[in-house]
């Protein structure tokens, strides 16, 4: 006897459900991840470009670090087990953003952000103020 065939109409179901992510995963999530890799470093190109800006009209730059990493899958899936994301590219897409730049003063903090928000191609999704409300690590 063969374990298929104890299982109940819900196991049949999951394995299938599960056998399709599996495949999605396989198939999907190397272009999702190259996707993610070439946001990142577009995102990367405008605050370059904005910094060259800053230091060219106004001899300052306001941008003391910028830093990116693309998440491995292992530390993606930690941090949507984290905020309860479900295994959908769309809303793993979609609910786990960031981007982080460092700045040398409190007021840089505000003038980057909204320089480079101020540009059509860049929509705003969501911003943490963690100068205002810093989190209890003290990030």
């Amino acid at each position: 006897m063969s374990s298929s065939a104890s299982e109940t109409p819900d196991d049949a179901i999951l394995n299938d459900d599960m056998r399709a992510f599996a495949h999605r995963m396989r198939v999907e999530f190397p272009r999702f991840l190259m996707q993610y890799r070439f946001v990142v470093d577009e995102m990367l190109a405008k605050v370059s470009i904005l910094r060259e800006e800053f230091l060219h009209l106004h001899r300052y730059n306001p941008i003391e670090h910028v830093s990116s990493r693309v998440k491995s899958p292992q530390s993606l899936l930690a941090k949507m087990a984290r905020r309860g994301v479900g295994p959908d590219l769309d809303e793993i897409r979609s609910q786990i953003t960031d981007i982080r730049i460092t700045c040398s003063s409190i007021a840089d903090t505000y003038r980057v952000p909204e320089t480079l928000t101020s540009q059509d191609d860049v929509r705003v999704l969501e911003i943490k103020d963690y100068v205002a409300h810093p989190k209890p690590t003290g990030y």
